[in-house]
């Protein structure tokens, strides 16, 4: 029976003092945790689902966000997750479109939408950042029969390559995160009891579930100026599966 599950989070970052809150995809609704710290961010998150939150919803970002670039690094973070699960004998054209269309269209329009915005706040001695985050399985192959998932996903780790090679000289990074194992609308089959779950994670190589904190510290380390000097790479968030699992 075919699967298709979706939830899009987009963070913007800026400079402020006080409290950073980075949202991520989550079963249900996104989290938000809280670190107080001059040196940290704060984030502006949109939630939106549907099929193509590009064109109108595209513009509609872009206008509400152009008051807050100010001076000094801002980042962008894409986080746009759309799968579709069906046996590869059955798999549709639209299953396929669907998950492309968001997975690897979307973070590159976007991106080039607010890139005045983000040049605007860039310098070389403070970069703008972007972080596209894609998925282990954009590294390895899963058992979960989402090839366009896949597809899109490894497609937009190279689109990230290439595009950290482009902007270097606007003084703008991009890097990628890659999540393994976290519990989320798209992973919600996989915890659907504790029966389903405990199976599930005797693969794990930590053991566990990713918590909010492993990728919200990385996304706050890539956009901060302790990972200035770090562009064009793809970071697996997976307790160690794609290295030594």
């Amino acid at each position: 029976m075919p699967n298709a599950c979706a939830i899009t989070t987009l963070a913007v970052l800026w400079p402020t003092p006080g409290n950073f809150s980075s949202a991520s995809r989550s079963a249900g609704t996104a989290p938000s945790w809280s670190a107080k710290s001059s040196s940290l961010k704060r984030c502006m998150a949109f939630d939106f689902c549907g099929d193509k939150p590009q064109g109108r919803m595209i513009d509609l970002i872009s206008s509400t966000l152009s008051w807050i670039i100010c001076s000094g690094q801002s980042a962008l973070a894409n986080n746009a997750g759309v799968t579709w699960s069906e046996d590869i004998d059955r798999f549709t054209e639209k299953a396929w479109d669907k998950v492309v269309d968001l997975d690897g269209k979307s973070p590159f329009f976007l991106t080039q939408k607010l890139l005045p915005l983000l040049d605007k706040a860039s310098s070389q001695e403070a970069r703008s950042v972007v972080i596209n985050v894609s998925s282990v399985n954009a590294i390895r192959p899963s058992g979960l029969r989402n090839y366009s998932y896949a597809f899109a996903k490894a497609g937009l780790q190279q689109l990230s390559v290439q595009m950290a090679q482009d902007l270097n000289h606007r003084n703008i990074n991009v890097n990628v995160i890659a999540p393994g194992p976290f519990k989320s609308k798209m992973t919600a089959p996989l915890y659907a009891n504790e029966e389903v779950e405990a199976e599930v994670m005797k693969s794990f190589t930590m053991g566990r579930w990713g918590q909010t904190e492993d990728a919200a510290g990385l996304a706050i380390f890539l956009s901060s100026s302790a990972g200035s000097f770090l562009t064009g790479l793809i970071v697996p968030c997976d307790g160690g599966a794609t290295a030594i699992g």
